[in-house]
């Protein structure tokens, strides 16, 4: 009998106890999207070596520095820009970071709903999700230049951090 018992006690608590991973979203709809966010994160589906220190990466900035410079600002307006001074060149068999000079700024549109943002640069649109003090952006089928100057598509996710 106690063991009946202990079973359904059990049983009882597997079925009572919730999920933190729970769908609800609650926590993520009131977060003010207004202000700079920083490139914090640039993975790839894999891994490359970039800076050819030997170790390859998913997240690109650990292999490029000159991503480290990307910003995005949202403005209340619904208007914003993402600002940079570096660039990315393919240069044989390389991959490499240069100056531009001065801040290049490409101006968007944006709108929010809930969790859920989505950024109109003219011809592009980039949809992202908020979580807390992230914004992580999931770019489908970008093409990617490799060290050896072969190009290759991949799913890139951008992770930018509210400053």
């Amino acid at each position: 009998m106690k063991l009946k018992f202990l079973s359904l006690v059990v049983v009882g608590l597997l079925f009572s106890c919730s999920s933190d991973d729970s769908s609800d979203n609650s926590g993520t709809e009131n977060v003010s999207i207004e202000g700079t966010w920083k490139l914090t994160e640039y993975k790839s589906e894999n891994a490359y070596d970039y800076n050819n220190d030997g170790i390859s990466n998913r997240d690109l900035m650990l292999e490029l520095d000159c991503l480290t410079d990307r910003t995005l600002v949202f403005n209340e307006n619904e208007s914003g820009t993402l600002s940079y001074s570096t660039q990315i060149a393919a240069t044989g068999q390389s991959i490499t970071c240069s100056e531009i000079g001065t801040t290049l700024i490409d101006g968007f549109n944006w709108s929010k709903n809930g969790s859920e943002v989505s950024m109109n640069y003219d011809i592009t649109i980039h949809n992202g999700v908020i979580s807390g003090n992230k914004l992580t952006i999931m770019i489908p089928n970008e093409v990617i230049v490799l060290n050896n100057g072969n190009l290759v598509e991949e799913d890139l996710t951008k992770v930018y951090t509210k400053q």
